[in-house]
């Protein structure tokens, strides 16, 4: 079996409160080394922000356990290029870390932001991955 190798937006570890859906899906593959996940410093301060909002009602202690759940699966690297091609600037980390990490996606639910590919890495919903693979 092919362990493809992606990046994930933002919106992917808030899917922990739904798991039922196809984000969920996708992270508890990545939490089980189904898929290989990447990550920079810079998103996995997002995803603690993220997490941390008010509206998702979670405690310090659930949040904490998410995020190191999420740096126990991933690879961090440390993305060289400067990248700015993302309709929302903060996107652009992602890229970053898609090209960094050669990732085969980068898995989001705001395909908008992106281009629809960057270098070898593939933009994509959660639904076209998990129908590609």
């Amino acid at each position: 079996t092919e362990i493809y190798t992606l990046s994930l937006h933002d919106a992917l570890p808030i899917s922990v409160l739904t798991r039922d859906g196809l984000e969920s899906h996708i992270l508890r593959l990545a939490l089980n080394g189904e898929l290989r996940p990447y990550a920079s410093l810079p998103i996995l301060r997002e995803y603690a922000e993220v997490l941390a909002r008010a509206k998702f009602r979670l405690t310090k202690g659930a949040q904490q356990q998410v995020v190191e759940g999420i740096e126990r699966a991933a690879i961090v690297v440390a993305p060289k290029p400067h990248i700015l091609v993302c309709s929302d600037p903060e996107d652009n980390m992602f890229l970053e870390c898609s090209e960094t990490a050669h990732a085969d996606y980068l898995i989001t639910g705001n395909l908008r932001h992106f281009p629809a590919a960057w270098k070898s890495t593939g933009v994509v919903s959660s639904r076209q991955f998990l129908a590609s693979i």
